[in-house]
């Protein structure tokens, strides 16, 4: 996964490796978390773990489709810009 973040003072380019971020450990800790969140009254989407894990696979799998297109894009009127890219 590749971040890039770029204002008129700072450019931050962050490579981050796909496995970190998008596996069955990180799926478990975002449904725990989600799960805290709706138990506090939250109003959250119903994803438990196994969902986050299927579309984690997905996501990783997409990468293939991809080929480098930005999943996120932004650009504002002042010059600063983010993308996200698999």
């Amino acid at each position: 996964m590749r971040i890039k973040v770029l204002t008129q003072e700072q450019k931050i380019r962050l490579y981050l490796p796909n496995w970190l971020f998008l596996n069955a450990a990180t799926a478990f800790i975002a449904g725990e978390i989600l799960e805290r969140q709706r138990r506090k009254g939250r109003q959250l989407p119903p994803l438990c773990a196994g969902d986050l894990r299927r579309i984690f696979r997905e996501v990783r799998r997409s990468k293939r489709l991809l080929h480098g297109a930005p999943l996120v894009d932004v650009r504002s009127g002042d010059g600063e810009e983010v993308q996200i890219r698999l």
